[in-house]
């Protein structure tokens, strides 16, 4: 019969004894391998990379050598950055300022609908619980079996019956779990919506330079820049147009 049909025997190994597991995870035969497999495809590597440096021939043609720079005796690659024309970078530029108006827009309405859900966090929904007595006497009785407190009941005389003293309160029963996720979820939102806001400022404002440098730069207009003597920010001051 074929050695497949019989059930082979499961070899374990121990694990890490009790006095000598401060000396860490005791190694399996399993994590051996693996550990010298890498070890023995590593140095295959670094052998095999010392190799081609002790073959290789530094006056060997490579078609990156025509791409190579000489300083000082030293070859270097030389950083070719991209060449674009003037209407190609203020084509850029504009599509720059408009991402930028997109991504402010965008955080402009999310505002809005954090501040219009704002004020829902937070307040008190009153859940009442109705009781019908026919009698203060029974009022209180009632009081002594319930488990809620008086504050969260609401009595009612029984139809056909009047009350003298009609117990009218309602208090919120919230659980101090669910006082708590809603107290961290109304500073999540706050959190939020001030983080927005500041990024809605901060967008504001690059929009802001952005324009005043595209209009410095196509402008024909003769401008001058004017610094305020108390100290607050420079502007720049155009020469009026008179169009006819």
């Amino acid at each position: 019969m074929p050695k497949e049909v019989f059930k082979r025997r499961t070899y374990r190994e121990r694990s890490q004894p009790s006095a000598r597991r401060k000396l860490g995870f005791l190694e399996k035969h399993k994590d051996y391998v693996k550990r010298a497999q890498n070890y023995h495809m590593k140095k295959r590597m670094l052998q095999k990379m010392r190799e081609q440096a002790a073959q290789r021939n530094p006056d060997e043609f490579t078609k990156k050598m025509r791409l190579f720079r000489t300083k000082e005796g030293v070859p270097y690659l030389p950083h070719n950055a991209p060449q674009y024309t003037p209407d190609e970078i203020a084509l850029m530029k504009t599509q720059d300022t408009t991402y930028l108006q997109m991504r402010k827009v965008m955080d402009l309405r999310k505002i809005e609908r954090l501040q219009a859900n704002l004020h829902c966090i937070g307040t008190e929904h009153k859940n009442k619980h109705v009781l019908f007595a026919d009698s203060t006497e029974e009022a209180h009785q009632l009081v002594k079996q319930s488990d809620e407190t008086p504050q969260g009941l609401l009595f009612k005389p029984a139809p056909g019956q009047l009350a003298q003293q009609p117990l009218m309160v309602g208090v919120n029963r919230v659980t101090p779990m669910a006082l708590k996720q809603l107290h961290e979820l109304n500073e999540k939102s706050y959190k939020e919506l001030q983080q927005r806001k500041k990024r809605a400022s901060s967008l504001d404002q690059m929009i802001r330079e952005m324009e005043l440098k595209r209009e410095l730069t196509h402008s024909k207009r003769s401008h001058r820049l004017v610094i305020p003597e108390e100290g607050g920010r420079a502007q720049y001051v155009w020469k009026p147009v008179r169009y006819k």
